[in-house]
């Protein structure tokens, strides 16, 4: 319960708060609100049918019943798997199904006299004498004590000292087997905030009021004393069983995809022996009807972010409820949470936040916004150990010390319109300074580099930060990091974020620019490239689930498209919908939202499949097997990772190019559902790709082939989001197999294996990089296949430049082409078809500007062909070879 004296405070501020409140009511009429549609909804609740809503009982699963068919006929949409508005959750419940309870013969009234506290254990207990010990600190017991305990609920100085349970253990374990508290404080006897739960102590524990007390010779002098009387009878049967209760969830569609999630209860405080129930109208229905009224006004009005509104159970007894829905829930895409905690007072309501760091928005929203750090049984509770954007509103005259009282009666038609009317205006204000702070342009001329020292490996780099990456460089490439690359890797991490339903959680990305591949892998914790980086190629990318920090190493400087296809790789990775499927991640990173040319986004589809797909060195025949797919295609490359003939990177840009049809002819949201259907379940690859498209597979096959022969950008409508999409963003995947996929600490993801090195592709199981020196420069290289052998590497400067030239070993005609990873955008050269039976010879001459790019990119490769051989020689030792600096 919040704390009755942070309500008095709050009184100081009724009279300002309400000219405040009041002034923009006239904007929310009951009409333009589609009337008080919901208010006959706690009357309904309140009826016998529902015996007061306890969670797990049958009475709140007919109200969540209820609750979810308002939902539907509202227009909200469900965003848990299968497309439900439902989590199911185990509860605890617990039920006083018979009590008698006297004091020297005397029947105490239950509710009037004693209420039970939350966790008493049950049965028949006769106490003779009772150990009066004040306030129950340690203080107050001289010794064991044995029987029957009474302490009050407050010091002597009117202050609450302790923990209650805190205190209970205490005289359970001086030998308590019993306990009294007498409720001197704001709680009273008949205030059920804390009725019973499944969890029980090994003692009976009953609140008595101070009036039980007084006519039982109970004195309030504070004086630790044993008293040989009264005699205290209990018999307390109590029925503790295991059930469901289920959450409900449901969504109504912003202009953009960030949302505002709203949480309240469902569950009252159930019923007693007598056949009695609660109501608890503003202990739950009221905020419940409201919210349903607030999502029917937005879905007739479309707010600036999505709208996300949650039912739970279970808050006044084990939090069950709130508990599995802040463990499903990504609040990476929350931009805040609001929980109503009580509603259907005088509409004056008052806003708390939760955290320190959340003050700034809070005051800047609601003016008389207050620091709420009181949560006691609040779902805030639970909450803000999610996320410190968090708010609790609970309107004034909303207080009662007989929770029997909380009757649907007592609200009245005014002033649930009311509550409807500031709660929607408050929502405005407070999406305005949502949008405010997302318009808050980064300066990136401020930014300035600063030394960063590290511990292993020994080095010091320069570290700046951009809005979405921390970035460390060393000295060869510090100075190309400027301004407008900071800003276009922003627009990179946004792009790719989107693609990737912005899944990350934690600290910005760090991104290392540094020659050394080496020492990046020791830095970003990829173990298994230490020592031999070059199987990487020009980068590689690290999700450490440990302290979900995204590392992401790119050998050749800030080269745009290395930078976004490293950051898709972590931000899949990252995404617990994908599971670290690194194939799949590269057929991803071979679509067109990671494309440049240099520093240009190439957002024309004919420039895209040009320079990417039909021209591309890596996959030659690419366009032959599109134009020939009837023949040349093989699901099975798909849907069972089987090998492709053609090579593996074959199978990454067809499914590529498949992705990249879908974004330019049925828009962005179709073309990111296809790839996250096929992190879900990729043995339906076919039916994912065209779920959207309302083709056949023919005919998309077909649409498909024909788009990348003659691409155009018609691109249609993107369309809003459906359960789908809700379903990637605001919820986490259930734990399977004890895996971390609910984004809980795991192993660290390593996106890619080592093979997460851009084009080149993955490591093959069983090969590692080995080193050579034959010829007159080290090199070290990766061949999957067992025909092809090195018989020399030499590299000699010319007059006009440098020149390459490679003797191996090989059964079959190869090409050859030299490049800088992943995709040659500064050197690429291509001979075809060098080798010959037994011996081949490929030569590669540079002029002397070929040869200034050679030492600057970090490493060069040799690629042999379509399958995954490699050979790689680094800048350095090219540099040293021809006495040169780097």
């Amino acid at each position: 319960m919040i704390s009755r004296t942070a309500r008095k405070v709050l009184l100081v501020i009724l009279a300002i708060t309400l000219v405040f409140t009041s002034q923009s009511w006239s904007a929310y009429t009951v009409s333009a609100a589609s009337g008080a549609s919901e208010y006959g909804l706690i009357q309904e609740l309140a009826k016998s049918d529902y015996t007061g809503r306890q969670a797990g009982t049958p009475g709140y699963a007919k109200a969540v019943s209820l609750i979810e068919s308002r939902m539907k006929a509202i227009g909200m949409s469900p965003m848990l798997e299968g497309g439900k508005f439902r989590q199911s959750v185990p509860t605890a419940v617990a039920v006083l199904t018979k009590e008698q309870v006297s004091i020297n013969g005397k029947s105490l009234a239950l509710m009037k006299d004693y209420m039970p506290y939350a966790r008493s254990a049950e049965g028949k207990y006769t106490f003779t004498g009772v150990y009066d010990a004040a306030a129950g600190n340690a203080s107050d017991y001289k010794g064991k004590v044995d029987g029957l305990v009474l302490f009050r609920w407050l010091d002597k100085d009117g202050k609450f000292p302790q923990g209650l349970l805190d205190r209970i253990q205490r005289a359970v374990a001086q030998g308590a087997k019993g306990v009294l508290v007498i409720t001197n404080g704001e709680l009273k006897v008949g205030n059920y905030e804390h009725p019973l739960n499944g969890h029980s102590i090994s003692v009976p524990v009953l609140y008595i009021s101070e009036e039980a007390a007084r006519q039982a010779g109970f004195k309030s002098d504070y004086l630790p004393v044993q008293l040989p009387t009264p005699k205290v009878e209990m018999q307390l049967t109590i029925s503790r069983t295991s059930s469901s209760a289920d959450n409900l969830i449901g969504v109504i569609p912003g202009k953009q995809e960030k949302a505002v999630l709203w949480v309240t209860n469902i569950d009252g405080f159930g019923s007693l022996p007598d056949g009695r129930w609660y109501e608890s109208a503003i202990s739950g229905s009221a905020a419940t009807t409201m919210m349903l009224d607030m999502a029917r006004y937005y879905g007739e009005h479309q707010p600036e972010y999505t709208q996300i509104f949650t039912f739970v159970g279970s808050k006044w007894t084990g939090q069950e409820g709130i508990t599995a829905l802040a463990n499903k829930l990504n609040f990476e895409s929350i931009a805040a949470t609001v929980d109503l905690y009580a509603m259907g007072g005088s509409a004056d309501i008052r806003i708390g936040y939760t955290d320190p760091s959340f003050e700034s928005f809070a005051k800047a929203s609601f003016n008389q916004a207050y620091y709420n750090n009181d949560l006691g049984n609040a779902l805030s509770n639970t909450l803000r150990g999610k996320t410190k954007r968090l708010l609790i509103v609970r309107d004034q005259n909303t207080w009662v010390d007989d929770s029997m009282a909380d009757k649907a009666s007592a609200i009245t038609k005014a002033q649930y319109e009311s509550g409807v009317k500031v709660l929607l205006e408050q929502g405005d204000r407070m999406m305005s300074q949502l949008s405010k702070e997302d318009s808050v342009s980064f300066d990136y001329e401020a930014q300035a580099f600063t030394p960063a020292a590290f511990d292993n490996p020994k080095l010091t780099l320069s570290r700046i930060e951009s809005k979405h990456y921390t970035i460390y460089a060393d000295e060869v490439y510090r100075g190309q990091i400027t301004p407008s690359i900071m800003k276009e890797m922003d627009a990179i991490y946004e792009r790719d974020a989107y693609y990737n339903y912005r899944s990350k959680t934690g600290p910005k990305i760090i991104a290392l620019f540094m020659q050394d591949g080496n020492k990046a892998a020791v830095i970003a914790g990829r173990t298994d490239l230490e020592g031999q980086s070059e199987a990487a190629g020009g980068g590689f990318a690290n999700f450490n689930r440990k302290d979900n920090q995204i590392y992401i190493y790119m050998r050749s400087g800030p080269y745009m498209e290395t930078i976004a296809h490293e950051s898709n790789h972590a931000l899949a990775s990252s995404n617990p919908h994908s599971r670290d499927q690194s194939v799949l991640e590269e057929w991803q990173g071979q679509s067109h939202f990671v494309r440049y040319a240099n520093l240009k986004y190439l957002e024309d589809p004919a420039a895209l499949i040009n320079s990417r797909f039909a021209n591309n060195h890596e996959v030659p025949d690419l366009m032959r097997i599109i134009a020939n797919y009837k023949t040349a295609l093989d699901w099975t490359w798909f849907t069972k990772l089987a090998p492709n003939p053609n090579g593996h990177l074959y199978t990454y840009y067809t499914m590529g190019s498949m992705y990249a049809f879908l974004n330019y002819k049925y828009g962005e949201a179709t073309s990111r559902r296809a790839i996250y259907r096929n992190y879900q379940d990729v043995t339906r690859a076919q039916q994912n790709l065209i779920a959207d498209t309302g083709l056949s597979l023919d005919a998309f096959l077909q649409a498909w082939s024909s788009w990348m022969a003659r691409p155009d950008a018609a691109l249609v409508s993107t369309g809003s989001n459906n359960e789908f999409d809700y379903m990637m963003l605001y919820t986490l995947p259930d734990p399977k197999d004890g895996s971390p996929a609910s984004g809980g600490n795991g192993n660290t993801g390593n996106a890619g294996n080592a093979g997460n090195n851009g084009n080149i592709g993955q490591a093959l199981p069983g090969t590692n990089m080995k080193a050579g020196s034959k010829g007159n420069i080290d090199f070290s290289y990766q061949f999957a296949s067992k025909d092809l052998s090195i018989v020399s590497v030499k590299l000699s400067p010319t007059k006009t430049g440098a020149q390459f030239v490679i003797i191996y070993k090989s059964t079959d005609s190869r090409y050859v082409n030299i490049f800088n990873p992943p995709n040659g955008d500064r050197l690429l050269k291509f001979q075809d078809k060098v080798a010959k039976p037994i011996k081949g010879q490929a030569t590669f001459t540079f002029t002397q500007k070929e040869v200034t790019t050679l030492l600057g990119v970090g490493l060069v490769a040799f690629k042999f062909g379509n399958k995954n051989d490699f050979l790689f020689v680094r800048s350095s030792d090219i540099a040293n070879l021809l006495k040169k600096k780097v």
